[in-house]
Parts: C-alpha cells; structure tokens; sequence
C-alpha cells in the first residue's frame, strides 16, 4: 500500500470505483463516488443503495434526470449443496442408479418429490428413495449449479440521454470512522525533570489513525481525516431510501431525534468522559502561547472554515478490517512541568463556609508545545522514554496551533497544596432581583498554599474554574472569561473564568497566593 500524506481542501475527482472519503471521529463518513457508465437502455442500475443518513443522498451529473430505489427480479446461480439438488438438476436426463444394497437401475428421471425419485426404464417406471442412492451416473453436462430467481433492490439512475454517462453520488453514512492515537517519545535528561529547562527538549511525536469499517468495502479511495465538530442533526436516522427502512421504522427515528438531542445536549457537561472526548473536540484548557523554537515538521496544513483535515491516498479496505495508518510525524519542543487542578468554587445557597480543599493532587506533566500550522485533534496519547518502556498513557486534547498541551506522567507526592476560600462578607446593599429570586452578592478571599519538599526547584502550573467576578491576585494570573448559563450564572450575574498561575517554587520553600472574587448566590 502507498500513501501520501498531503494538505487538501476540495475532493478529488475520479472515475470507476475509486472514492473521495471524509472520516469523522463520531462514526459518521461523507463518501463522494465518481462514476462513468454506458446507459444504453437510458439508465443505469447501481447494484447496492447506499445506506444513507436521512437527507444526506444526492446525485449530480450533466444529464442526470432522476435516480430511485426499485425492485427488479434477477437469476441468482448458487452451488449444489446436497444430493437432492443434484438429482433436481438431472429432471428428464438419462442416469445409471446402484443402491446401497447393490440394485442397479437405469432411464430416464422423471420427478424428483420430497426424498424420492421417479425413474422410468425399459421395464416400467420406478420410485425410488434418495436416502438409498449408493452411486449415481448421468450424461448430462454441467449441473453442479442451481439457478433461482429473487427479488432484490437497486439504486436506478435515469439520464435525459442514451449511451456515455458521469454521474457523482455523495452521502452520509454511519460505521466508518478513525481513532487518533499518539505515541511521544521523549529522550529525557533526568538532571532537568522539575526545574525550568535552560532550552527547551524535543519529543518526537507520531500520530496514527486507526480506521473502523463496518460499513462497505472501500478500494483505492483517498481518506481525508477531519478535524473539528461537525453538527449532523440526523446523524442517527436512516433514509428511507434504503428499502430494508420501513417507512414505520423511519417516522419512529425521526420522531425520536428531538428527544435524543435534548437528552444528548444535557450531557454535555461529562464531555470529560473518555469516549465522549475522544471522538469529540475537547479542548485543552491551556491558552497560553507556545514559545517559538525550529524545529522540523512532516506535513504542511490548511484548513476549511472550522474544519481541518489530513489525506491519505489509495487506501483498499474491507468491510469489517480494520487499519493502522501513520499520519504525523513531528518534533515538538517539551518541558517538564508540574500542575495541578484545583477544585472549582461552590455556589450554592448555604453550601459555602470557609472551605479548605486538602490533598489536592499534583502531577509531573510534560508540556508540549504545537509549532505546527495545523492543531492536534483529541486522542489516547502514550508517552515513551528513550525508546523503551511505556510510562505513561494519557488523553491529548484537541490543541490549537501555536498552542500548549499538557501530558500527565505520575502522581508527585512530596508537592503539597492547600486551597481556602473564606468568605468574607454579604454585601446585601448589592443584593439584586431576577426571576423572582433575591441574589446576596458575597465576597471571597482565597489563599493557595504551596510546600515543595523536593530537593530541586520546581516550574508548577495552577490552573482552577471559577464561578463569579474576578477581583486581584498578588501574584500574576491569567484567566479567560468562558461563558454565562442560567444554571451557574443565575441569568447572567455570575461569570464563568479559566485562571492559571505559573510560578517557580525553590526546594524546601513555601510559596503563598493571596487572590479574591465575588458571585452572587440566592438566598
């Protein structure tokens, strides 16, 4: 098999049974087939219809005039399975018979009905058990098939002219789909693992793409490997077309696509659960800047709108087999850091009272940065040193380029925080009416608490989600303002924020942040 890896932002078009093929992570495919075809009759029958996503079938050509899902009869050849069928084939033939018990019987066969057979011979006729036939003789050629006649269903294409036609058919369907997984390996200095790197380490990072076909038989096709969250509303109904979709079946799905969005759109808050992250875009919550080091990339990249892809050319692929493909490979500058994320606040009516959050886990991570001009898209990310053993495996979320992503490698024990947040006063003079509810607007002091006990000085990143009006910190942050709902945000009087501390901790020192905020609770 040879591949390409190559940037592009239209399909391909080509003739015959290659195909133009888009691979969304969610299990959704967008297939473009190009065909060229002699209509001598004035249409065409394409023997298998697509099994299409409700509204997603279509057609385009020149001459096309139509195209329908019919019924047509065809004569199916299948191979002789059993005795019986033999005889069937031999109906009006001559043929020499021995029986288990050493009769001979010769002439014409007449019948063939439930387990015997009635023969004719110059002594008269003869009826037979098949269950005795010892060996068997005939003089007719052939006959090892059986030929029936069923009913099947076609895609019929008409065209407004005879002879030549082209004609392109695109659709959606389900079952095919690609699973990012990177393997980083780092060829790590130990003397540098927790200190600020006096120049940043290159890690080489490869990302396959593993493609699931449960859906049709695909040769010579060229994959283009999407990058983003497309909004398919119908993802999970079928067209009708499909003549094995009742028309019962059909309203019922289509009926039961509103509830399904609802209840799906209502889980978007446990996006973090790996299988939904996975094939979803979730972003990494850092947005900082990654710093500008050369380094050598294997690919160059573009992108659609919103949407960004990679292509693989000339890939064959079975229904039901599966294949590893290697898309990226790149050195990406790395540095060993420590993070942590804290708890998020407590908003809710006389759930808050000077709460202390202990044992708050911090982990030494890897930083990578994505000098690349395309972005890392959501996957399983396993982290190798030196070539050798796995030592971590991790989740590698959906990276901008120019952008930081975070690996976590273990659990680091001996770097104690201590989070607090002490409320201070009610400011019930700020206090406001919404929806019929009062909101007391409450003012927060909060103090992080630091403690390295490690015998190296240490780079460490405090990242935590707050619900309400940030205010100051003593030491430098960054936040960014997310978005405001009804349920957290109480109709727009409490915001929703990203902050992070980057900080040094010197070995065997404590280091404090003194920070505050404000939100609104009701009453």
């Amino acid at each position: 098999m040879r591949v390409f890896l190559i940037l592009i932002l239209s399909s391909l078009t080509v003739f015959g049974s290659e195909k133009v093929i888009h691979l969304y992570k969610n299990g959704t495919s967008f297939i473009t087939k190009d065909f060229k075809v002699d209509a001598k009759e004035g249409f065409y029958d394409l023997e298998e219809t697509p099994n299409a996503i409700f509204g997603t079938l279509f057609m385009g050509g020149n001459s096309l005039e139509s195209f329908a899902s019919i019924k047509r009869n065809k004569d199916l050849k299948t191979p002789i399975t059993n005795q019986k069928e033999f005889l069937e084939m031999q109906v009006g033939s001559k043929i020499d018979i021995v029986l288990n018990k050493g009769e001979k019987f010769s002439g014409k066969l007449l019948s063939v009905f439930d387990q015997w057979i009635t023969l004719e011979s110059d002594n008269g006729y003869h009826t037979l058990p098949i269950s005795e036939i010892y060996t068997l003789t005939t003089s007719k050629k052939g006959g090892f098939e059986k030929i029936s006649n069923i009913e099947e269903s076609v895609l019929r294409v008409f065209f407004k002219t005879k002879g030549e036609q082209k004609f392109t058919l695109k659709y959606l369907t389900k079952n095919l789909t690609w699973i990012p997984n990177y393997i980083i390996e780092i060829d790590s200095d130990d003397s540098l693992v927790g200190k600020i790197s006096p120049k940043k380490q290159l890690a080489k990072l490869k990302m396959e793409a593993m493609v699931v076909n449960d859906s049709e038989n695909i040769e010579n096709s060229d994959f283009n490997f999407m990058i983003g969250a497309p909004n398919f509303k119908y993802n999970n109904v079928t067209s009708p077309f499909v003549q094995n979709q009742t028309l019962e079946k059909f309203l019922s799905e289509l009926s039961g696509q509103n509830s399904y969005q609802n209840y799906n759109y209502s889980r978007n808050l446990r996006r973090e659960n790996f299988s939904n992250a996975i094939m979803s875009q979730s972003m990494n919550n850092d947005y900082s800047e990654a710093d500008t080091t050369t380094t050598d990339t294997t690919f160059i990249g573009s992108n659609e709108g919103d949407m960004y892809f990679y292509t693989l050319k000339n890939i064959s692929l079975k229904k039901g087999e599966r294949v590893m493909l290697n898309v990226i490979q790149q050195d990406v500058p790395f540095e060993h850091i420590y993070e942590s994320n804290l708890p998020s606040n407590e908003v809710y009516q006389n759930r808050y009272n000077n709460q202390t959050n202990k044992g708050i886990e911090v982990w030494h991570s890897i930083k990578l940065s994505n000098l690349s001009n395309m972005p890392w898209t959501t996957g399983s990310a396993l982290v190798i040193k030196n070539g050798g053993v796995p030592i971590s495996q991790d989740m590698l979320y959906y990276t901008s380029a120019g952008k930081n992503s975070f690996l976590k490698i273990s659990v680091a024990p001996d770097i104690i925080v201590t989070q607090k947040d002490i409320e201070e006063s009610i400011d019930s003079k700020k206090a406001t009416l919404k929806n019929g509810s009062w909101y007391d607007l409450v003012e927060v002091k909060s103090v992080l608490t630091i403690q390295n006990h490690k015998k190296e000085s240490i780079s460490l990143s405090l990242k935590r989600f707050i619900i309400g009006n940030l205010k100051k910190s003593d030491k430098d942050w960054k936040f960014e303002k997310l978005f405001t709902d009804n349920y957290y945000g109480y109709w727009g009087l409490n915001s929703q924020n990203s902050i992070e501390w980057s900080l040094t901790v010197d070995s065997k020192k404590t280091e404090t942040i003194n920070y505050t905020y404000s939100f609104y609770r009701q009453r």
